[in-house]
């Protein structure tokens, strides 16, 4: 795990800045830095020493031919049985890393190869015959890769802050796209806070001309989830089996090896199949609050017994929101809101005082039906058919009303008639209400500021993505779920565990274990009283039904107490007393107010409180 950085230009010092590109990169690679100089062109690499320890595998590496060299950022599992047929084609090798594995194989293969990956990973390949770049990311973003093409400079990075620092121009901010950020707490589908600024899109794989300075895509690769009644429920031993055999490749390291382990479904039956089934031996780590009562503690506590492992039970201490929020600001480079990152930071930083690999249960909720939204879209299924056809006008900003009314009955009647009154692409809206939907964004946002941000332009893009994901309403759902996971949770992982030098692995989110079990009859994995209902399966099997009956709460922490605080109250203030920000020119500052009035208010609407906070602070820094 690392980071990557270049620059092609013929304008200024590229030794000065890919220089500076790379010190900006070291948390993520703290072990060795190293750069690339030809011509017009300048690579970096920040290493994290996983695979070859060796400094022979240090990047940017260069084939024996000297015609390509890569700077890579990921793991790719299957290298070694990668790497043994193209020694049976008698290709010669160097290292013992998977990087030599990526760049023989592309020059040999060409961009066709990278489907052959089990892992995660962005690089980019200087290929010297063509004068090119190639450009890739993993099928789920795991791993970043941002760029700008400003005038006839093409600089990529990681990350954002050090592009924007390498960048010799002031940046426009990306109002277009401020509401996905304001309604959802993160940037998607390629954008971010700032115009000149895009993402490799996830799949994607791009080349840059540096003679010509033009950029295209040669391929997309798209993961999609193929969900029908028409399948036949899954094979429960099948199920097993691709989860172990993908758990196992996440051992692939020649450093120790951690595990995350919440307590909850997904996390405990990872370590259980990691320490009963594959004989492994790791060390084991639980986050908490400072709660009275935390069943999840008991449960991973009770798992670690079972496994042996070498167990540290964390609690996080209450936050400061001022430095929370600055702390955000900083990893993120742009305003990301989900705060579950604050946790998440505190535990990486733990666990690498320790090692230098966790794994971790991320993905099961998107790739097995894990979240409550399922048991909403079933329901939704079945009162399609029932209930009749009777649209209305306006009819998301009523169940907006409906669903953030302090009466829970109104709330449910919500569900109940959304199928009715609002047309099928328009059911993944209503599970993002607690944000700044259309609704909110009308009410408590000035002329200005609804008008730059695109008014309600943005729910209209988004339920036709919802109804373009899949042939019918289940499909549509789980893989449009896909795009939260990719640019929000993806995100988190990523950047707050390499804010600590530390590299997460999900093995839930091995696209060859899917394209194993996909084709998927949605019962098999839940039904309206029940979700994970494979994965619970598993554990059942172990005598461990228990714990697949504790509530699904997430990591998330209480950030509505965290927000009730005296420093949350203060900072709350603090910006909606200034009228010089960011946040005065979008928003009414004096109806802001109104939603932190009382402790009711405040916890009725934290998670735009908390959107809006961000984006002030990330504003103070870079506006």
């Amino acid at each position: 795990m690392c980071g990557i950085s270049g620059i092609v230009s013929n304008q200024r010092d590229i030794g000065a800045i890919i220089e500076k590109l790379m010190k900006e990169l070291i948390h993520r690679g703290p072990d060795f830095q190293s750069k690339f100089l030809k011509n017009n062109l300048a690579l970096a690499h920040t290493r994290l020493s996983i695979i070859d320890l060796n400094e022979r595998a240090n990047q940017p590496m260069s084939d024996i031919s000297g015609e390509y060299t890569i700077v890579y950022n990921g793991e790719i599992y299957n290298f070694k049985e990668l790497k043994k047929d193209m020694i049976n084609q008698n290709i010669l090798f160097k290292t013992n890393s998977d990087t030599e594995v990526i760049l023989n194989g592309y020059k040999v293969y060409g961009v066709d190869f990278f489907n052959k990956f089990r892992g995660f990973y962005s690089f980019c390949i200087f290929d010297h015959k063509k004068n090119s770049l190639i450009l890739s990311r993993d099928s789920l973003g795991k791993k970043p890769l941002y760029y700008a093409q400003i005038n006839s400079e093409f600089i990529f990075s990681s990350e954002i802050k050090p592009l924007v620092n390498a960048i010799d121009n002031k940046l426009k901010l990306n109002f277009d796209d401020m509401s996905h950020y304001l309604w959802k707490g993160y940037y998607a589908h390629g954008s971010s806070i700032y115009s000149s600024i895009k993402s490799i899109l996830p799949g994607e794989i791009v080349e840059f001309n540096i003679s010509s300075k033009s950029l295209s895509r040669l391929k997309l690769n798209k993961f999609k989830l193929s969900i029908d009644n028409k399948f036949s429920s899954r094979n429960i031993s099948h199920v097993k089996s691709s989860i172990l055999e993908s758990l196992d490749y996440r051992f692939t390291s020649d450093v120790p090896v951690s595990m995350l382990l919440s307590g909850g479904v997904d996390s405990s039956l990872l370590n259980l199949l990691a320490g009963q089934d594959l004989n492994r031996k790791f060390k084991t780590f639980y986050m908490g609050y400072d709660e009275n009562k935390d069943i999840f503690k008991e449960s991973s506590e009770t798992i670690a017994k079972l496994i042996n492992s070498d167990h540290s039970s964390l609690i996080m201490e209450e936050p400061s929101i001022d430095s929370a929020a600055d702390n955000m600001v900083d990893i993120f480079g742009e305003p990301y809101a989900d705060f579950s990152a604050l946790p998440s930071y505190e535990l990486y930083k733990s666990v690498s005082n320790h090692s230098k690999v966790a794994i971790a249960g991320d993905g099961a909720d998107e790739m097995f039906g894990g979240y409550k939204d399922t048991k909403i879209f079933l329901m939704f299924n079945i009162l399609n058919k029932l209930l009749p056809n009777v649209k209305i006008n306006n009819g998301l900003d009523k169940v907006y009303q409906l669903l953030n009314s302090n009466n829970k009955l109104s709330s449910l009647f919500s569900y109940f008639i959304s199928p009715s009154i609002l047309p099928e692409k328009y059911l993944a809206s209503i599970t993002h209400s607690k944000g700044w939907n259309s609704l909110y964004r009308r009410k408590y946002m000035t002329d200005y500021g609804f008008k730059i941000t695109r008014a309600d332009t943005m729910e209209h893009e988004e339920s036709e993505i919802f109804f373009n994901s899949g042939s019918n309403l289940m499909e549509r759902y789980m893989n449009y779920y896909l795009i939260r996971l990719i640019y929000d949770f993806m995100v988190k992982v990523d950047r707050t565990s390499m804010a600590n030098s530390l590299e997460v692995r999900s093995p839930y989110l091995d696209l060859k274990m899917m394209e194993k079990i996909n084709g998927i009859n949605i019962l098999s994995m839940s039904n309206i009283f029940e979700t994970k209902i494979e994965l619970k399966k598993l554990l059942s099997a172990k005598g461990l039904r228990n714990i697949s009956k504790i509530k699904k709460v997430g990591f998330t922490p209480p950030i509505n107490k965290w927000m009730c605080s005296s420093s949350g109250i203060s900072m709350l203030e603090t910006m909606t007393n200034d009228k010089n920000s960011l946040v005065s020119e979008l928003f009414n500052t004096n109806m802001l107010k109104e939603l932190y009035m009382n402790k009711n208010n405040l916890n009725k609407n934290t998670s735009r409180l908390w959107n809006i906070l961000v984006l002030y602070k990330w504003s103070l820094k870079n506006y």
